[in-house]
């Protein structure tokens, strides 16, 4: 149809996203709550500029609209294209992540169970005022006219926790969110011991002098910092201008022990993927290497107007993006 209707190129992206999330406090149910979304975006090459689309109904007239609207945007589109079949390669992928099915009761059970034993881990303990547990899935499947077929899920299981301490006048709070692989008693309870020990050792804690010297920082800070500033590797922050490190390309903009690695496919990240959302193929990237800042975090179309190679960071938030 995208053929018949004049496109050189076509790329559909399909996703189906799943969460469901049970909270306790004070020894009930809080909170359960499931949902699902699912959408399909168009991307497409007409006349030589780019349109887009999206669309949330999967039949046949509304993905025959969804294409005629990537037409419709591309003749009102400054934009040219940089999409073409022949500078695609043909790929074929399946890849299914299995993620332990645990009924939404058990792990109910399991977060109680959690709440009373941080409740009697130390006399310091104050209250839980936060445990959660939350699954997350997506499915996505890419396809497009060059022959491309990729389909991959994958998910996080997350357990957030709150601890509140206290010793005479003395009162801490602390609160933390992992990524959990074992959805069991048993496999959560390090991580409650670990929030609950660290609660207490804050209290009678006192402020630093203001000044400079040397720290060691948590993993969670050092996670919390890092988040803050990797805006700044983003090539289209770079291309705005808006990225500290904009001409800083192949500059020392850190001390020589200091690397960052871009890695989708370590098995202890956050997410793993061997795709990303336009079809790349996952590699590890040294965003920066004893110093040097060596890359940009790209996708495609970045790439193409750097003049470099994608770094198989073109992800989508949602099919809407």
């Amino acid at each position: 149809e995208a053929k018949r209707k004049g496109l050189e190129y076509l790329e559909l992206y399909n996703s189906k996203v799943s969460k469901s999330t049970l909270k306790v406090f004070e020894g009930q149910l809080e909170q359960f709550n499931t949902s699902s979304e699912m959408g399909l975006s168009l991307k497409g090459s007409f006349e030589g500029k780019i349109g887009y689309a999206y669309t949330e109904k999967m039949d046949a007239t509304s993905v025959e609209q969804a294409i005629d609207m990537v037409i419709q945007y591309a003749k009102n589109s400054s934009e040219n294209s940089y999409l073409s079949e022949k500078n695609n390669d043909k790929k074929e992928f399946c890849n299914k992540l299995t993620i332990d099915e645990v009924e939404p009761v058990e792990i109910k059970d399991i977060l109680l169970k959690l709440e009373r034993y941080a409740l009697s881990y130390d006399e310091r303990i104050d209250s839980v005022s936060h445990l959660e547990f939350t699954q997350i899935t997506k499915d996505i499947t890419l396809m497009d006219t060059a022959g491309m077929n990729i389909s991959e899920n994958y998910g996080n299981n997350i357990l957030s926790i709150g601890i509140i301490a206290k010793q005479e006048n003395d009162t801490k709070t602390l609160y933390r969110s992992d990524k959990v692989k074992s959805i069991s008693y048993e496999g959560l309870l390090p991580l409650v011991e670990k929030i609950c020990l660290d609660t207490i050792n804050l209290l009678g804690a006192k402020k630093a002098k203001t000044g400079r010297g040397k720290a060691i920082l948590h993993s969670c800070a050092s996670a919390e910092i890092f988040s803050a500033i990797v805006p700044v590797f983003s090539a289209m922050n770079v291309m705005k201008k808006i990225s500290r490190f904009k001409d800083k390309l192949g500059v020392k903009v850190a001390v020589d022990k200091l690397s960052i690695v871009d890695n989708s496919l370590d098995e202890n990240g956050y997410i793993r993927r061997h795709y990303d959302d336009e079809g790349s193929l996952s590699k590890e990237t040294f965003i920066i290497k004893e110093g040097l800042l060596t890359s940009f975090m790209h996708n495609n179309k970045t790439a193409r107007q750097m003049e470099t190679s994608t770094s198989s960071n073109g992800y989508k938030a949602s099919h809407k993006n």
